[in-house]
């Protein structure tokens, strides 16, 4: 099995173009990986030239390993610089599952309680009337059944940084049915996650995920803040689906939709929450948690087999159980997905309002195959 492996490994980085990366690489039974890879990235770009689709990041996962990862594309079509294996993009609300980890973690600590109301777990912002019986909690928050309005993180030009997700809170949020009674998919209620965890720890969100989750995961590209320098400079820029420039933009619901990473990290991720749903890791969260994040908590839509869990979407089809989210920006769209039992699995992210056409013929190649 050893030098099976080497010899799979090998024939796989002859044909890797400069950029490509095949670490955390092991042989898979009889799957012929190598040529999968060589396909599916062929495919892809093709399928970028059709769809408009400027630059991603992507990478394969076969086994609970990434047997592939590479950036392809533009990162910024004016300037023509092309993307790399640091090139990161927005994971839009492909960051909600990554801030639903830091939420767990301190749940965990008994720090926070899932079932409790939200009014007692905030300093610095005074929630809405809730005039229903049912409390508004993290729990029902994560699994999008608090009945909370703002679906998705609100957007703002970079050059007008006026709002606040506190004053964005007070201003947008309502709670619009009883808590608990039905599903409502809300960023908001993630912006008012984020609000716990920094009355919590008195930090910053951003080094709250830094420190909890992020850097103890290895995510090594990955980051809440973008716009610093050391990230900005290895940003991907949107793009609208005529092919121009997005503007820059910036959003007040951060652990919703505003975490830039590459496919790397975000495969690294999707394999640590697969690994510790099964055994004990040392820088993650107990198998019962994640076995609870992965627990269906209400049927997504009318379609069978979809639900949603805490923080994350599940999907039963023919190849079994996945976990996943996509994720849709302005300028930016994504998926992610890790089926439990086999460990294979993809991640897609673009820099282009025509991204979904892009991961899901992506995914219809993979899965229909």
């Amino acid at each position: 099995m050893k030098a099976f492996a080497f010899l799979v490994w090998m024939v796989l980085s002859c044909f890797l173009l400069h950029g490509a990366e095949a670490r955390d690489y092991l042989a898979i039974g009889h799957k012929p990986v190598p040529e999968t890879v060589r396909a599916l990235r062929t495919f892809i770009l093709s399928r970028m030239k059709e769809t408009g689709v400027p630059g991603c990041s992507v990478a394969l996962l076969c086994d609970g390993r990434i047997v592939w990862a590479e950036g392809l594309g533009i990162a910024n079509i004016r300037t023509g610089k092309t993307v790399d294996q640091d090139t990161i993009f927005a994971t839009c609300s492909c960051s909600k599952p990554v801030s639903t980890l830091a939420v767990l973690k301190f749940a965990e600590q008994g720090k926070i309680n899932l079932d409790a109301p939200i009014e007692e777990l905030v300093t610095t912002w005074k929630p809405p009337e809730n005039h229903w019986h049912a409390p508004v909690t993290p729990r029902l928050i994560l699994s999008h059944r608090a009945g909370l309005s703002i679906a998705g993180a609100p957007g703002y030009p970079r050059t007008k940084m006026v709002a606040t997700k506190r004053s964005d809170l007070t201003e947008k949020l309502r709670i619009l049915f009883e808590p608990g009674t039905r599903y409502q998919y809300s960023g908001g209620g993630f912006m008012v996650l984020e609000v716990v965890l920094e009355d919590l720890t008195g930090k910053p969100f951003e080094q709250v995920m830094d420190d909890e989750v992020l850097r103890p995961m290895g995510m090594q590209t990955a980051t809440f803040s973008p716009y610093l320098p050391e990230h900005e400079k290895r940003l991907a820029t949107g793009h609208k689906k005529d092919g121009q420039l997005m503007d820059p933009e910036y959003t007040t619901g951060k652990s919703a939709a505003w975490l830039h990473a590459n496919a790397r990290d975000m495969a690294r991720f999707l394999i640590a929450l697969r690994d510790a749903s099964e055994r004990e890791t040392p820088t993650i969260v107990k198998p019962s948690t994640v076995k609870m994040m992965f627990t269906p908590a209400w049927p997504k839509g009318e379609s069978e087999g979809n639900y949603v869990g805490l923080g994350i979407m599940i999907s039963d089809d023919e190849h079994g159980r996945h976990v996943y989210h996509t994720g849709s920006n302005r300028g930016y769209k994504c998926v992610m997905r890790i089926y439990l039992k086999s460990g294979d699995g993809i991640v897609v992210l673009t820099n282009s309002d025509n991204g979904a056409q892009l991961w899901n013929a992506v995914c219809d190649w993979l899965y229909a195959r």
